[in-house]
């Protein structure tokens, strides 16, 4: 497993540990420095996160890494011959903004192709990419919205959550064999690494498992950050980790404590209360 490097920050004020403004340009590119420095190779963006796409590849400058990137919401409405269109469309501006550095295309909503336009939305992908090397999947909330490999042949990238907490994806080693994994949440948008009781103000629903939390990274002898990577590295389906940081520091504190963290196993932990795993759940 390696760690990779989320970008959602330098679009957008992001996670419940975050600032509340994104990254700033000089900041964001010390980052991605570090990163590099520390053998991190893999980013991860979207449209999505705010402009941090379009702006992506000069903050990399002659660094080399590989950038995966993800397919939009559609718009509501279209026909077959339109969902086409705009699929390809949205496929040329992501190549367009990253160049030779993207190597993936997920779908930010892994029910777009499974429903009812999903052959078209594929079809048109693969054509969009034929000859590019550039591999397709889905980014999922849960297993439900794994396809089925005759259903769905290209989709050999995939992203779930994982984390202390959430520990589905440690059930779905042998569902994704053979698929390129890169688990996001490990920190739970911040709510496994800040003070207890901020941590309960903010999802109430936590409150107790987050003491159950803190006395289990306490016996372990971790930090919160280092035993949420422990937890992260254990999940055997996983090729990468996918962190996001506010802050030089903060990557710097990431590498050290992956560097220096066993993985740990701690199925004891895991809980399944969507309104504490689901941040869309979330009261605010």
């Amino acid at each position: 497993m390696e760690l990779a490097l989320g970008t959602v920050q330098f679009g957008l004020a992001y996670g419940v540990a975050g600032n509340d403004r994104p990254v700033a340009d000089g900041e964001a590119g010390a980052i991605l420095a570090a990163a590099h420095e520390a053998g991190i190779r893999r980013l991860d963006t979207a449209p999505a996160y705010g402009d941090i796409e379009e702006r992506l590849a000069a903050l990399c400058g002659t660094l080399d890494f590989s950038i995966v990137s993800k397919i939009p919401a559609m718009p509501a409405g279209l026909d077959r011959a339109s969902a086409a269109t705009w699929l390809r469309q949205s496929v040329e501006r992501s190549r367009q903004r990253l160049g030779d550095r993207l190597c993936g295309l997920i779908f930010h909503d892994a029910l777009l192709p499974l429903g009812r336009l999903g052959d078209t939305l594929r079809d048109a992908l693969e054509d969009a990419l034929t000859g590019t090397g550039i591999r397709t999947g889905s980014s999922h909330y849960s297993a439900e919205t794994l396809p089925d490999p005759s259903q769905w042949p290209g989709h050999d990238m995939a992203q779930l959550a994982g984390n202390a907490y959430d520990q589905r994806i440690a059930a779905l080693a042998e569902r994704l064999s053979g698929t390129e994994v890169s688990l996001r949440s490990a920190f739970l948008q911040g709510l496994l690494l800040i003070d207890r009781d901020r941590a309960a103000a903010r999802v109430p629903e936590a409150a107790e498992w987050l003491t159950q939390w803190d006395e289990w990274c306490e016996a372990a002898g971790v930090s919160r950050l280092a035993g949420a990577l422990a937890v992260a590295k254990s999940f055997t389906a996983v090729d990468y980790c996918l962190v996001g940081v506010d802050s030089l520091a903060q990557l710097k504190d990431i590498v050290a404590a992956w560097s220096n963290t066993p993985a740990m196993a701690a199925p004891e932990l895991a809980g399944h209360d969507a309104r504490v795993f689901d941040p869309r759940q979330w009261r605010s």
